[in-house]
């Protein structure tokens, strides 16, 4: 049998191919953990993936890209660095991860940040709605003082 310009002898060969992802597109193999940081803490979320270099990364916060700026950096790199870590800071992070053969979104990982020590909590309370807009309640009570800090 003659196919595409090759002869054949005996019997024609079948052979069935599975192909799963785009060869190359990135993989997250090490996912972003949730954490809880003391107020004024730092905080540093990683993520590991492979993929055909080079590999870029977008870290995103209740799913709107970061910039480098104020308590934040390393947007763009396998580590994002929280410093001084403030209430506004909770809130949903992950990370796209993308190179010319696709792109991968890492798992959610929640940051709890826990309110300023000595702050008696008749005086301040916040929350973080799913909607992601922070949100901040002051009550004062008689008989309580805000610390200085």
């Amino acid at each position: 049998m003659l196919r595409e310009g090759v002869t054949w002898f005996g019997q024609t060969l079948t052979v069935n191919v599975t192909v799963s992802g785009v060869p190359g597109a990135p993989t997250i193999t090490t996912q972003p953990l949730s954490q809880t940081a003391d107020f004024g803490g730092n905080v540093n979320f990683t993520v590991v993936a492979t993929g055909n270099a080079p590999l870029s990364y977008q870290w995103r916060k209740n799913a709107a890209d970061l910039s480098n700026g104020g308590n934040i950096s390393g947007v763009t790199a396998t580590t994002l660095t929280i410093t001084n870590a403030q209430l506004t800071n909770a809130g949903t992070y992950s990370v796209l991860v993308s190179n010319t053969n696709g792109s991968a979104l890492s798992a959610e990982a929640v940051l709890t940040v826990l309110p300023e020590p000595g702050l008696p909590a008749t005086w301040g309370r916040s929350t973080l709605p799913s909607s992601g807009i922070y949100e901040e309640e002051r009550v004062w009570t008689p008989g309580s003082q805000r610390s200085s800090g």
